[in-house]
C-alpha cells in the first residue's frame, strides 16, 4: 500500500502536520476528527522515515 505523502520529503511532511494543529477553525465535530485522523497517518509516516534513516545510518 502507497504511503499517503510518498512524494514528500521529511520537511514537507513536518509541515503538513504543524499546519494541521494550526488550523483551529475546523467548523464541526466531524471536520476536526477527520483532520486529526490525516494528522496522525501524516506523523506515522514521519516517524517510520525518520527511524529507518536512522537504523539505515
Amino acid at each position: 500500500m502507497p504511503k499517503l505523502t510518498s512524494g514528500l520529503t521529511q520537511k514537507e511532511r513536518l509541515k503538513v502536520i504543524q499546519s494541521i494543529d494550526m488550523i483551529k477553525s475546523a467548523q464541526n465535530a466531524h471536520e476536526r476528527q477527520v483532520l486529526l485522523r490525516y494528522r496522525n497517518m501524516v506523523a506515522r509516516e514521519f516517524h517510520d522515515a525518520q527511524s529507518s534513516a536512522t537504523i539505515s545510518g
